[in-house]
């Protein structure tokens, strides 16, 4: 969708004239593009936030003594919350209250893999193992096979959506794209000829793709973040390299040469100061720790953060290297010219939940965002989040339309699943028992649903909806006897197929000064609290509908709002 504000006087005569001439002239008036123009995702591992009281498995995040900078930022009133939000109720994807979840698959969608899959496409599209993108076990393949199978899921993927329509993107893959110490590309030249990991980073001509997993310790590489000389990349924490569109390769075949076209997308994380100082990261950033980083895996030597000791090996270890490695990194990105200029966000992601039953709503992920757009101050966001909440958030940020029914990609077209309603089964001992989410808010058990991860953010930053219906408004006619101004406003579909679902128009951030009179509701779960017209039932391909709009006529002032629409086929 086109998202259009539009502002009025009823005596600013010029004002509405002006109007006037460009919608009678077919002119298209639209808003601004959105606030945040890029964007960094860090993406850690196997980390709850928050557990209820299950203590089955490894320690969590809130709260951590280990983890001193990550509570900073979730801690009201703390200098490093003061850009911040965060959500107290983000899922693994699928998860009901319950434990259960949308498809019956035993465990859920685990391990990682198929959550950086669905972080790209909106669905795990089969995968529920850790197998690299080639060789003996060839996800790709398997994923173009499931495709095939399910012709209702598409398996375009987000970071292909930016590529296509001109919008940079880069990962930035530690441990991937160095020299070996015989000066050839490590990521296909590991081992040959007796040759180790370096810190120097192979250049354009011949660095390579990285699609093969590899781990070790050379003497001549030093970790930049934990000091040590190991390095332990794994391909399946990247999930634009499992799929052809961009990761340069056939869905058979692996391109692992220095001419690969997709190359210029993956970047060694050595560049990201290199980048940052000279200004010149992508719209789009994704940063991928290597192991030893993201939390996933413990040092096999001990481990000294904030004169702390932490055992080799020991869970709490990986907590502090984790933890490290965003004190580094984010207050780096902070300070760049990128950052200061007021249009970026950094966010925090975390892959899966562990722990016992890993999938109820007691066990929550680590999502914070960090952005002069945030509501700040450590904003706890109470409403339910999945990864198809960070898709569709990312859609409407760069306004890239998948070909799909909705243009969102698979799973990032719904709500989140609420919370009432439904039995919460414990193993009985761990003090909710019995417990049902209808006496919410329990730990963990969101407020509400949502489609995408605007709450987060000041009203108005993230759009509310994607491109693919635009709004003409016409002109204000006030009456006299009715005292009311009315508005007629024509949504179009603008994709080459239909639209299907229920298709709203919301009213963001009404002026005080007047009230919607014919809206069908207020919204409950997409801008909470604002009025909404309901438009119509699904849309044809190049269709229009035209509705009207009774606003009461205010006293003084102008008419203003964040005009939208809405698809869906859940409460709005």
């Amino acid at each position: 969708m086109t998202k259009l504000s539009i502002r009025r006087s009823r005596s600013g005569l010029l004002q509405a004239l002006l109007l006037g001439f460009l919608l009678s002239s077919g002119l298209m008036v639209t808003a601004a593009k959105a606030q945040i123009t890029t964007v960094f995702y860090i993406l850690l591992e196997n980390r709850c936030f928050t557990t209820g009281t299950d203590t089955s498995y490894n320690n969590i995040i809130k709260g951590n003594s280990a983890a001193p900078y990550l509570n900073s930022l979730v801690t009201p009133g703390n200098p490093a919350a003061a850009q911040v939000s965060y959500a107290t109720a983000y899922h693994n994807d699928v998860s009901l209250p319950n434990g259960s979840n949308l498809f019956n698959v035993s465990g859920g969608v685990h391990p990682s893999e198929p959550n950086y899959v669905w972080m790209e496409a909106g669905n795990n599209l089969s995968k529920y193992d850790d197998n690299d993108p080639y060789g003996s076990t060839n996800s790709v393949a398997q994923i173009a096979n499931y495709l095939a199978a399910n012709p209702g899921l598409t398996g375009e993927n987000f970071c292909a959506l930016l590529q296509n329509n001109g919008i940079s993107w880069r990962a930035y893959v530690e441990g991937t794209g160095l020299l070996n110490s015989n000066g050839l590309d490590f990521n296909t030249n590991t081992t040959s000829g007796g040759a180790t990991l370096t810190n120097n980073i192979a250049p354009l001509g011949t660095r390579t793709v990285p699609l093969v997993s590899f781990s070790g310790n050379s003497t001549t590489y030093t970790n930049e973040y934990n000091g040590t000389h190991q390095y332990n990349f794994a391909v399946k924490h990247t999930g634009s390299l499992f799929f052809p569109a961009t990761n340069g390769s056939t869905v058979t075949t692996a391109n692992t040469s220095a001419t690969n076209i997709e190359i210029s997308h993956y970047a060694p994380l050595e560049q990201l100061t290199t980048d940052l100082n000279n200004n010149t990261v992508a719209a789009y950033n994704v940063i991928t720790p290597d192991q030893y980083n993201d939390g996933h895996t413990a040092l096999n030597t001990s481990f000294t953060y904030h004169s702390t000791t932490y055992t080799a090996g020991s869970d709490l270890e990986r907590i502090a290297q984790m933890d490290n490695f965003c004190a580094i990194v984010v207050p780096q990105i902070m300070a760049s010219a990128n950052y200061t200029a007021g249009h970026t966000a950094i966010v925090i992601w975390t892959d899966e939940t562990e722990g016992t039953p890993q999938d109820d709503f007691y066990h929550t992920l680590t999502e914070i965002v960090v952005s002069p757009y945030c509501k700040g101050n450590a904003y706890a966001g109470n409403l339910n989040y999945t990864h198809s909440s960070d898709i569709a958030t990312m859609q409407e940020l760069f306004g890239v339309v998948g070909n799909t029914p909705t243009g969102y990609l698979n799973d990032a077209a719904n709500f989140s699943n609420p919370s009432s309603g439904t039995p919460v089964t414990y193993n009985g001992s761990n003090g909710f028992a019995g417990q049902t989410a209808s006496g919410q808010p329990f730990p963990g058990f969101g407020t509400g649903t949502a489609q995408d991860l605007s709450d987060m953010f000041t009203p108005g930053t993230v759009p509310s909806g994607l491109p693919g219906l635009s709004l003409t408004a016409s002109g204000y006619a006030f009456n006299r006897h009715t005292n009311k101004d009315s508005q007629t406003v024509t949504i179009t579909n603008v994709l080459s197929q239909a639209i299907s679902g229920n298709i709203y128009l919301v009213l963001g951030n009404l002026s005080s000064n007047t009230s919607l009179s014919n809206a069908s509701g207020t919204t409950v779960n997409n801008s909470p609290g604002s009025p909404y017209v309901t438009v119509a039932s699904g849309l044809a391909a190049g269709a229009s509908v035209t509705v009207t709009l009774q606003f009461a006529a205010p006293g003084s002032g102008v008419i203003s709002d964040e005009m939208g629409t809405l698809v869906t086929t859940a409460t709005p």
